[in-house]
């Protein structure tokens, strides 16, 4: 599995709450407006998901320009 975020393979077998655990992004969050369902979930390191929190990639992806944050390191790498 590659994590939508960062690119960086997840450990399915990581325990929870390791920053590389195993985690379902929403690409729409669901609080605005997106589904639970396969179309918009995609794997993502924990820590990457929780910093996204309920921004879309695009927002995110601004968070982490605005503080000089590669993608890796968005989701607790490097």
């Amino acid at each position: 599995l590659m994590c939508v975020f960062c690119d960086l393979p997840i450990n399915p077998i990581l325990p929870w709450p390791d920053h590389g655990f195993l985690s379902i992004e929403h690409l729409i969050p669901i609080d605005r407006g997106g589904f639970d369902t396969i179309e918009n979930s995609r794997p993502a390191h924990y820590l990457g998901n929780m910093r996204k929190h309920n921004k879309t990639i695009e927002e995110y992806t601004e968070w982490l320009e605005q503080r000089n944050m590669t993608k890796a390191q968005g989701c607790g790498f490097e």
